[in-house]
């Protein structure tokens, strides 16, 4: 079963707009909706107002440079979070760039730390309390 990351996120307290979404080529990259609300703590993490947040899904084939250029070329200008649920063949160091359009790209240690912070907090519960 494929983990629903815009539901993770919220429950997380993110709050995302998934109206609207951009004009897009379909591909292994898929737009989860537009970041709204962010927190000082979210901030924090490199999420701005207004991003554009997007995910690869979990998949056997990691993403390559190609895919994330091909993809880049076509997304509208601002800022974008590309979470990457499967593995990534290159250095997310050397991601693409173009004028106009900022990446960050969140690995599988990444999302996993953003999520062991909200349990170790106490923001997700991932046990019952006992009465």
């Amino acid at each position: 079963m494929a983990l629903d990351m815009v539901a993770v996120l919220r429950r997380l307290g993110v709050s995302i707009d998934t109206n609207s979404p951009p004009l897009t080529a379909p591909g292994v990259i898929s737009w989860f909706g537009r970041l709204i609300d962010v927190t000082p703590e979210q901030s924090n993490l490199g999420m701005k107002e207004g991003m554009e947040l997007w995910g690869t899904g979990q998949g056997f084939a990691s993403l390559d440079i190609a895919g994330v250029e091909s993809w880049f070329f076509d997304a509208p200008r601002g800022n974008h979070l590309l979470i990457a649920e499967r593995k990534i063949s290159f250095d997310v160091q050397n991601t693409p760039s173009r004028e106009g359009r900022n990446l960050v790209i969140w690995t599988l240690k990444d999302i996993a730390a953003f999520i062991g912070h909200a349990v170790i907090d106490g923001r997700l519960q991932i046990l019952e309390e006992k009465t």
